[in-house]
């Protein structure tokens, strides 16, 4: 996995995890890391224990016993890299469940992050001769 950092060929330091953290954005989650953070904060605390979560996932997809197992243990990877990136805290709870609670203010600067500075706003005719339609480039 690439970052895109910035490095000088005169600075021969490796970059640090806050470097790492900051340049990483939503857009290289997992599918299972998404689905983490959708889950937990569609919860009232923002917060979803990951053994339910596994068990929705493994429901979803009409996952057998081996898949399960492996379901969960994706889950308990995808957490500990959301708590790297200080998008979501992981803890065990009195009960003995792993939770996984979502940082809503971190996840909400990591979406104002992704957006784009400037809007195209040029209307041109598509590129791409589509079937049934006439649509041809300007020159």
């Amino acid at each position: 996995m690439t970052f895109p950092l910035s490095l000088s060929p005169e600075d021969p330091r490796e970059p640090s995890s806050k470097d790492i953290i900051a340049a990483q954005s939503l857009t290289l989650l997992t599918s299972t890391e998404r689905t983490l953070l959708s889950l937990s904060l569609a919860q009232g605390g923002s917060k979803v224990s990951i053994a339910w979560a596994a068990k929705q996932e493994a429901h979803r997809r009409k996952a057998s016993e081996k898949e399960r197992h492996a379901i969960a243990v994706s889950f308990y990877r995808a957490a500990n890299r959301l708590a790297v990136r200080k998008l979501a805290k992981v803890y065990k709870a009195d009960d003995g469940l792993v939770w996984v609670e979502a940082d809503r203010a971190c996840v909400a600067d990591a979406i104002r992050a992704d957006r784009e500075t400037q809007f195209n706003l040029r209307k041109e005719l598509c590129e791409n001769q589509t079937e049934g339609s006439q649509c041809q480039k300007k020159s």
